[in-house]
């Protein structure tokens, strides 16, 4: 009886280390894309978007003071 359990427990181990090897095996398949996305126009595509990633940056820094100094002006 001892070397019944001693067997069925080397095959539960034996199973979960093929099944571990198989699931890492596959993911080492796996690259990641180099070049990633980018967007036609660019990440910050005119003036009017950046003057709102600027405001939303800003804003909890240097809090609602920085509507005093209006209009803000951006360039490409």
């Amino acid at each position: 009886m001892i070397k019944k359990i001693n067997l069925k427990n080397r095959l539960t181990k034996s199973t979960l280390v093929i099944i571990l090897g198989l699931l890492f095996g596959s993911f080492s398949q796996l690259k990641p894309s180099v070049e990633g996305y980018k967007p036609k126009d660019g990440f910050v595509p005119n003036d009017i978007t950046a003057i709102k990633i600027a405001e939303a940056i800003w804003l909890p820094i240097y809090g609602v003071e920085i509507y005093n100094n209006k209009p803000f002006k951006a360039k490409l």
